[in-house]
This record gives C-alpha cells, sequence and structure tokens, in this order.
C-alpha cells in the first residue's frame, strides 16, 4: 500500500511539475529505454504547442522530469547531458552526473520510474534555439543507456 501511495504521489507531483514538451529518442540505435514523457519548468510555450522549444532566461534554473523504462538493470546511474552541435556533443558544464541523486536507484529492467534534476544556464551561453540529449545509463556499463533529444531556446 505504501508503494502505491508513493507511485501515486510521484505521478502528481511530476505531472504538476512542468509542461509536457516534444522530444525524440536519440538515432543511437543502442538506446535501451522507453521515454513515457518528459516535462519542463518553466515551459509556458508548450501549453500552446508542444512543437514550440521551451523559452528558458540565460542565468535561470529549470527544472527536467522525465519518465522512462529502462530496459537494463543497474545499481548506480549516470546522468549526461549535451548540447548538440556539427562538431560533436557537448557536454552541459556544472551537470551533476550521479542519477540516483535524481531517480531512485537501484534501476531495474521494466520497471518505470522518474528522473527529476534541475539545472541552471549561464549567462554567458548564447541567446539561441539548441539540441540537448538527455542520457541516462549504467554507470558500470555505459553501453546500457537510455537517451532522448529536446529543444530549447536561451533567451536574454
Amino acid at each position: 500500500m505504501k508503494l502505491l501511495l508513493s507511485v501515486v504521489f510521484t505521478l502528481f507531483v511530476s505531472s504538476a511539475v512542468g509542461e509536457v514538451i516534444k522530444h525524440s529518442v536519440c538515432s543511437d540505435e543502442e538506446n535501451q529505454c522507453t521515454i513515457h514523457a518528459v516535462r519542463v519548468n518553466p515551459c509556458p510555450q508548450a501549453a500552446d504547442n508542444n512543437a514550440n522549444p521551451c523559452h528558458i532566461k540565460r542565468g535561470r534554473s529549470a527544472s527536467i522530469d522525465f519518465d522512462y523504462t529502462a530496459g537494463f538493470d543497474a545499481t548506480n546511474g549516470k546522468g549526461e547531458v549535451f548540447w548538440m552541435s556539427a562538431e560533436g556533443d557537448l557536454p552541459f558544464l556544472g551537470m551533476d552526473s550521479n542519477a540516483c541523486s535524481f531517480t531512485q536507484c537501484p534501476i531495474k529492467k521494466d520497471e518505470r520510474k522518474t528522473y527529476s534534476q534541475t539545472f541552471e544556464t549561464k549567462r554567458k551561453y548564447p541567446a539561441r534555439i539548441f539540441d540537448i540529449k538527455w542520457k541516462l545509463s549504467n554507470a558500470d556499463n555505459p553501453q546500457e543507456f537510455c537517451c532522448f533529444v529536446m529543444k530549447i531556446k536561451l533567451t536574454k
């Protein structure tokens, strides 16, 4: 009963935290998860048309929550965020990569969970639209991972 109440509470809080946004699965054919929904707060643009990127002011914080079902077991997880560019994926500096701080560990195969993290954008980042790649992997076996891409627009 406690587990059921915990799950219901988590789903309720998660759904109230941000707007559901459009995302896509990474092109990596090795992606071993289902990403059910991605939410960003603040993102009032998603309410109008979830194809619009979320507008986030430089120097401000935003939060992301995503619901996933892993296709692997992991005692410890690693979370990574990248800005995708023509030169390659650039890591989002200053992010805590200990996924167990943001999702319940151990990660169990075929168990639906939520990952919740707050991040801060730097004032020095350019104001433009970015493709952001989120990756959650098995810290002991990086070939086992979840991955999705979303767009954000950093504004002045």
